[in-house]
């Protein structure tokens, strides 16, 4: 199928679909579960509820404009998308901020919390969240914040990380709560923030390290993995012992977002490829997280 002049990759427009559903997933879940009961979350989406709770109070009003702010904040970080990262990851992730800014003004929110139990609320809110986010980058796309600031930071600073500019800006927004609502308010949030942060991690693909062992015959797979992944292998030549036939024994740390489309290609290029893989690892030393592949 052709459309406008190029052809049409079913899986691709699908990849687009799953990130879509998973950032209105995040959209909903926040609207249902979380700011019911007043909650705040550690990460952009929570400066996008300070300035609203700063514009309500100076200016006297109820107003529900969390989702268009969190738009406006996200503007200038799609500018770093479109410089730093590869081309499909910045229209997924422009589809699914607009998505996910629209779930957010257009879902209301519920007047009073769905269930009375507040802890309750923080592990389904954390659960529900979690999943959308983590599903949108598992997918290849992104709901905007924290990892695109974080990789632009640690590409201009040596002493930035992802892990640090996330912590930064979950320290402003809990120091907000802090002083701004009673002691109740401030832990739920820290609560949902923490399961909300295992959720994702666990379903996003990209923070699984896997341990390949590949063995082959076809000399076009060193390079193959090599620049299809981005990642350094290591090759040694082995004999079989019944086959009594030389082989490549290839090994390779790729996290499980890059070992499962390697897996596929590497059956194509080779079908008697023979593979091993595992993610119960430790790595130490030099192991670059790529955000996004």
């Amino acid at each position: 199928m052709e459309v406008a002049g190029r052809k049409f990759d079913f899986a691709e427009g699908m990849e687009y679909v799953y990130s879509v559903l998973g950032g209105i997933m995040y959209a909903v879940g926040l609207n249902l579960f979380i700011f019911p009961m007043g909650l705040y979350i550690g990460t952009i989406t929570g400066i996008a509820q300070m300035i609203q709770s700063i514009i309500n109070n100076v200016a006297n009003t109820n107003l529900a404009m969390t989702g268009l702010f969190l738009f406006v904040l996200n503007l200038p970080l799609l500018f770093l998308t479109y410089r730093l990262i590869n081309k499909s990851f910045f229209y997924k992730t422009v589809v699914t901020i607009t998505a996910q800014s629209l779930a957010m003004a257009l879902v209301p929110v519920a007047q009073t919390p769905l269930i009375t139990d507040c802890l309750t609320l923080c592990v389904i809110g954390g659960l529900f969240c979690g999943f959308g986010a983590g599903f949108t980058l598992r997918h290849g796309g992104s709901g905007g914040g924290l990892d695109i600031l974080g990789v632009y930071l640690s590409l201009k600073f040596r002493n930035f990380s992802v892990g640090k500019v996330a912590l930064m800006v979950s320290a402003i927004v809990m120091i907000y709560v802090a002083v701004s609502f009673p002691i109740e308010i401030l832990i739920y949030s820290i609560i949902f923030t923490i399961v909300y942060s295992v959720v994702l991690d666990h379903i996003h693909y990209q923070n699984v390290k896997v341990f390949a062992l590949i063995v082959t015959s076809n000399d076009e797979v060193p390079t193959f993995i090599n620049n299809r992944v981005g990642r350094g292998v290591t090759m040694w030549e082995a004999t079989g012992v019944y086959s009594r036939q030389k082989k490549m024994v290839i090994m390779a740390i790729v996290d499980k977002y890059q070992f499962l489309n390697l897996k596929k290609n590497l059956v194509e290029l080779d079908p008697q490829v023979f593979m091993v893989n595992s993610e119960q690892i430790d790595v130490t030393g030099t192991f670059e997280k790529q955000l996004f592949s």
